[in-house]
């Protein structure tokens, strides 16, 4: 595979679906009841990162594979991110929406370098603290958020239902080397640091103006590797 990692296009939505739809009905299979899985709409996904492109939050880059079919590249992965959701966040916190890979680009390095980019992208912004939601029992993605350097704050649990499953999922929170983690729950500026005059600029493209969440409320972090 010949990977490149880029801004998504307008044109992307369909393919981001489809990148969405596969890894959930994958990495939620034991997780989420066979039932919901199988009734997960392409369609419904695209509309839904269309609004999102088209008002340029959350961010989104893909990754493609630049040989793809008949020379045409694939996208292959994805990562929105943006500002925290969280009421709790931190000044200036960001936050990981999603991040998805086709099942079949999995184990390849894909997904760290998804990451990878998002993650300078949000430091160009001066934004050092970057959570996410995963639920527990998602192993593949928990693993790799926690070699990429995401610790779970424990007391973050919160259940929610989904196809008719009672599933839990857990806060993860990011932070810049140097930056030490605040004691569980605590929000705000970490202890010893100076709170800063004015929150970074994290990056957004085109509008401020809000979209809905590519994924239901909760949010649950797909599987990547």
């Amino acid at each position: 595979m010949s990977l490149r990692i880029e801004p998504a296009r307008a044109d992307d939505a369909a393919a981001i679906a489809q990148v969405h739809v596969a890894s959930w009905r994958q990495a939620y299979d034991g997780l989420i009841p066979a039932a919901h899985l199988a009734a997960l709409s392409v369609e419904r996904r695209t509309a839904m990162w269309q609004a999102a492109l088209a008002a340029g939050h959350p961010v989104v880059r893909v990754g493609r594979d630049a040989r793809g079919v008949d020379g045409a590249p694939d996208v292959v992965g994805f990562v929105a991110y943006g500002r925290s959701r969280d009421p709790d966040a931190p000044p200036g916190g960001a936050e990981v929406w999603s991040l998805y890979l086709d099942p079949s680009a999995w184990s390849q390095g894909i997904g760290r370098a998804l990451w990878t980019a998002a993650r300078d992208d949000l430091a160009a912004s001066a934004c050092r603290d970057v959570s996410l939601w995963a639920i527990d029992g998602n192993r593949r993605a928990i693993r790799f958020y926690e070699a990429a350097g995401f610790v779970a704050e424990p007391t973050s649990a919160r259940r929610f239902e989904l196809g008719g499953a009672t599933l839990t999922e857990r806060r993860y929170r990011w932070r810049a080397p140097g930056i030490a983690l605040a004691t569980d729950g605590e929000a705000g500026t970490p202890s010893g640091l100076p709170r800063p005059a004015t929150e970074p600029t994290l990056p957004v493209r085109r509008s401020q103006n809000p979209s809905p969440s590519p994924d239901p409320n909760p949010n649950p972090i797909g599987a990547s590797a």
